[in-house]
């Protein structure tokens, strides 16, 4: 209270408000630990939160009056150009860097009826087995992350009322928090377009938007639940391993004290999988965790960039972990100095630990993620490594990652960033693909000129073909493809390099937008469409306007662009305490580059100085890239 300046009348209000009568005494103390723990939460004030609102319900009144839904519009003109005023006028009025810290501005109605709600949804059959301390944990607060305070728990509450009923004679959260969620994945669908707002939407404009990001599924689902008493946190995995971005999930406390994991909107209880690798998974509460700081000495709320004050360690609840002992190089390290523990995101080292070293000769990090690689760092200005990078491979055993200038080699590389399942689907949509050539626009009496057979490049593949003269070309799609196209080309010398150019045409349910798609020259954009069949028997094509030699043909599936382009500037570097450069490479065929001088057992990262964010560090052993 100290710390709450004006307001500090209003936490008073809320400490008379229970202290009147004897049958208040557990709501007193209830309050006593909300606004003990207040110090460091906070919102937002100013343009951006009330754009991000405005928005939210401009696209709820434009659907109710005309059907319109323009949120599930991919690159949709209007959201974009509705987004970019949002953000430009944010930029302006700086409103991200204007901080409401709650015990400054939060009334007593809202604490009231918030632990009022609390204490009735307390009441359920599956929530009355909680002792005190989890009810205070993971049932009575008033806010999930960093959204806008408001009024939530009496809508909330009546929406999901109908769960006493569904719920029959079973006192089981778990499956409380199943039907919740079953619910919400019906009527809270993934919106990526939400990304470009990071912080966490209200509790209202969940309802209201009915659509988010992950953090916000985890929201809507932390407020529904909370408001039927089902015990729930949010789970942050703040850096993948081994790629960029963070997630956010929930779990939920079952009868034997164990938290569940689920994935707030999308996947129940007990069957959540993480969909990457995670060096590090922290439970993000209400509670300060660390006692020296609930006297914050900074007296308006300080906070840190990953709340730390307010997070506990919970890797081992979720994946399999083993403590990592760091030697550190001799002289690196002070005793006493805080070391953080960094994998790469893309393009920086990121902290997911932190730990003391007592001696400045080795470290220890508890609980990491195994099939991981790290680097040891100390924070001076910048980020300094004080260790090669070491990697916790999954037996639990630690590989350090050790480099020999003196001994080079030349290697192949194919791509900036791994391949994954998915992508070697969207190849496997092409097989049984056929170019035609006609010289009428029936195409009676065509000539098959190409069958995609067998596995190929992600990229464009390019084919040699016996020359024949033709006006028009086409490309036949296959049964249940999706479309899984981003370009074809048909060539007219051997050399494979210049692309015929015509007049695109297509059959009748091809749209006008996929047929430019195939032939724009850009592998990022692609055809694909809403169902796999959708383009069975139909074809797009060019028509040259006379016969034109065909000496070749091209094509690409729908792709990542990490692949090797030739139109495309690489540069690769290897790791020396700092990222060092072995130049451009030498393209060795359509579909890898080709370096020497490479250092032996060096950690390696390919840039794509022309486009795209995905690049990957990797190590080369065995003539093939290994991915970290």
């Amino acid at each position: 209270m100290n710390f709450a300046g004006e307001n500090k009348t209003e936490l008073q209000q809320v400490i008379d408000h229970y202290s009147r009568s004897q049958r208040d005494s557990l709501k007193l103390k209830a309050a006593y630990f909300l606004i003990a723990n207040m110090t460091g939460h906070f919102s937002y004030r100013g343009y951006l939160q009330q754009g991000i609102d405005s928005l939210i319900r401009y696209g709820t009144r434009t659907k109710k009056i005309s059907g319109y839904d323009f949120w599930q519009q991919e690159n949709d003109a209007q959201i974009n150009q509705l987004w970019n005023a949002v953000m430009a006028n944010a930029a302006t009025s700086h409103a991200g860097e204007d901080y409401l810290f709650d015990n400054k501005v939060i009334s007593a109605k809202l604490l009231i009826e918030n632990i009022d709600y609390a204490f009735k949804a307390w009441e359920m059959p599956w929530s009355r087995h909680l002792c005190f301390d989890e009810f205070c944990s993971y049932v009575l607060p008033y806010r999930f992350y960093d959204e806008a305070l408001e009024s939530w728990r009496p809508r909330y509450m009546q929406k999901f009322s109908w769960l006493a009923e569904a719920m029959g004679n079973s006192s089981d959260p778990v499956l409380a928090c199943k039907l919740i969620n079953e619910s919400l994945r019906r009527e809270f669908p993934f919106n990526r377009e939400f990304g470009r707002y990071g912080k966490a939407l209200g509790p209202n404009s969940l309802l209201d938007g009915g659509l988010g990001k992950c953090l916000d599924q985890a929201g809507i689902a932390n407020f529904a639940m909370r408001a039927m008493g089902i015990p729930v946190t949010l789970e942050v995995v703040q850096q993948w391993a081994n790629r960029s971005f963070g997630h956010d999930f929930s779990s939920v406390l079952n009868k034997d004290g164990k938290f569940v994991s689920f994935l707030g909107a999308e996947v129940p209880p007990n069957q959540y999988q993480l969909p990457y690798v995670a060096p590090k998974i922290y439970t993000l509460g209400y509670a300060i965790q660390d006692d020296s700081l609930l006297a914050d000495e900074m007296g308006r709320g300080a906070w840190s960039e990953y709340r730390d004050r307010f997070r506990t360690d919970a890797t081992q609840q979720f994946i399999p972990v083993n403590n990592l002992i760091v030697e550190l190089r001799p002289g690196a390290v002070n005793a006493g100095e805080t070391v953080k523990l960094c994998v790469f995101d893309n393009h920086y080292w990121i902290p997911v630990s932190t730990s003391i070293s007592a001696d400045g000769m080795t470290v220890l990090f508890k609980d990491m993620g195994l099939g991981v690689l790290y680097l040891p760092m100390v924070l001076r200005d910048k980020l300094i490594p004080v260790s090669p990078p070491l990697i916790l491979q999954k037996d639990q055993s630690v590989r350090a990652v050790q480099i020999d200038k003196l001994t080079t080699d030349t290697i192949s590389i194919s791509r900036k960033y791994p391949l994954s399942q998915e992508k070697l689907d969207w190849i496997k949509l092409m097989l049984d693909g056929r170019f035609e050539g006609a010289n009428t626009a029936d195409f009676s009496g065509s000539k098959t000129l190409y069958n995609i057979q067998n596995p190929f490049y992600m990229m464009l593949n390019r084919r040699p073909i016996s020359r024949q003269s033709f006006r028009y070309v086409r490309y036949c799609f296959p049964k249940s493809s999706g479309g899984s196209l981003a370009e074809i080309c048909f060539y007219g010398d051997s050399s494979l390099t210049e692309a015929l150019k015509g007049m695109p045409i297509h059959s009748s349910k091809v749209s006008d937008r996929d047929t430019q798609l195939a032939f724009d020259g850009y592998l990022s954009k692609y055809i694909n469409t809403p169902g796999l069949a959708d383009y069975d028997h139909e074809w797009v094509g060019l028509d040259f306007g006379s016969p034109k030699n065909i000496a070749g043909i091209g094509f690409s599936p729908r792709n990542d662009e990490n692949g090797i382009d030739q139109r495309m500037n690489y540069e690769l570097y290897y790791w020396d305490d700092h990222w060092v450069s072995l130049g451009h490479g030498v393209y060795d065929n359509v579909s890898k580059l080709k370096f020497k001088n490479v250092p032996i057992g060096a950690l390696l990262w390919l840039r794509n100085h022309t486009s795209g964010n995905e690049e990957r560090i990797f190590l080369y052993e065995n003539n093939s890239q290994e991915w970290w």
